[in-house]
């Protein structure tokens, strides 16, 4: 679930909240005990629902089955790196009158990469291809655990957070950008936050 919180508007409103459900299958198939540079490859496969809650003008939903055939480099575990790429395909099921022109601006693939130092920090970067040039986006974050910066047990597990967000495609309500001060333009948001570990 993603939250947008409009704390410039005079009763502070959430002004959009998009939920997320999906059905997934996965499986990792290991490269072998000498594998030496060749990645552990990790398959992922999901039917994922997008909605916004809404009813009326303001309801937005959709649905996309997607594949994701990952590439991981590294020993998962307790401060070793692991580098992932992480391709994605995804086509649009069912109905679209409320999103018809989506694919235009989120297109139907994306290519994340990320580079973590398991407990430490991560980095990561995602870019989504519009089928329309010049859209989609590009999504930065960065996290932190204080624990490894401090070398100390006493903070909570949670992260140190910022993510910059550059493009359309942000909240279903508004993936053209239409509710911007310049309609049509390209939105840049950056945040800074916690981010809760389980």
């Amino acid at each position: 679930m993603t939250g947008f919180w409009n704390l410039e508007a005079k009763s502070k409103p959430f002004e959009d909240t998009n939920y997320k459900p999906e059905l997934m299958i996965a499986c990792t198939i290991p490269a072998g005990a000498k594998r030496g540079l060749m990645p552990r490859v990790r398959w992922q496969a999901a039917l994922r629902h997008e909605s916004n809650g809404k009813a009326g003008t303001d309801s937005r939903s959709l649905n996309k089955l997607y594949l994701e055939p990952g590439l991981e480099w590294g020993e998962p575990g307790a401060r070793n790196l692991v580098i992932r790429l992480t391709p994605r395909v995804w086509t649009y099921v069912g109905d679209l009158s409320e999103n018809p022109d989506i694919g235009d601006w989120l297109g139907h693939a994306a290519l994340g990469l990320s580079i973590a130092r398991n407990g430490d920090w991560k980095l990561a970067v995602a870019r989504q291809f519009g089928d329309t040039s010049g859209r989609g986006n590009v999504v930065v974050d960065a996290a932190v655990w204080p624990k490894a910066v401090f070398a100390s047990d006493a903070w909570p597990n949670f992260y140190l957070h910022a993510q910059l967000f550059h493009g359309y495609g942000e909240s279903l309500l508004n993936y053209r950008n239409d509710f911007l001060k310049r309609p049509g333009r390209k939105s840049t948001r950056l945040r800074v936050g916690l981010s809760i570990v389980p």
